[in-house]
């Protein structure tokens, strides 16, 4: 079982690659061809980062599971999570999710 900490960990590190995500992904959409293969890279980077702190966490995987969903009831599709299309909106709403799930915590 995930410690409090180690929550706080994960929520730090899924944050950041949210963040790198969402500086590059307006330059991958909608700029000349050589800035969109560079920000390409960048936003696929910041995706399998991504991926890699959640499959290290099975807690985590847990709550994108088959089953799983936000707060809002909202279900989260695995597949779908790691798209570039659906990242940001997903990855928004796990953060808010796992932030929850973290002050809900004692320890």
């Amino acid at each position: 079982m995930m410690t409090k900490i180690q929550w706080e960990v994960l929520y730090r590190n899924l944050e950041s690659c949210l963040i790198r995500f969402q500086l590059n992904y307006p330059n991958y959409k909608h700029v000349q061809q050589a800035v969109k293969d560079a920000a390409r890279r960048k936003v696929d980077k910041a995706i399998d980062y991504a991926r890699i702190y959640m499959e290290q966490n099975q807690e985590a995987c847990d709550l994108v599971g088959d089953k799983a969903s936000d707060n809002n009831g909202q279900p989260f599709n695995y597949d779908k999570f790691f798209n570039v299309e659906w990242f940001a909106r997903d990855m928004s709403r796990f953060l808010k999710l796992m932030r929850d799930k973290r002050n809900s915590m004692t320890n």
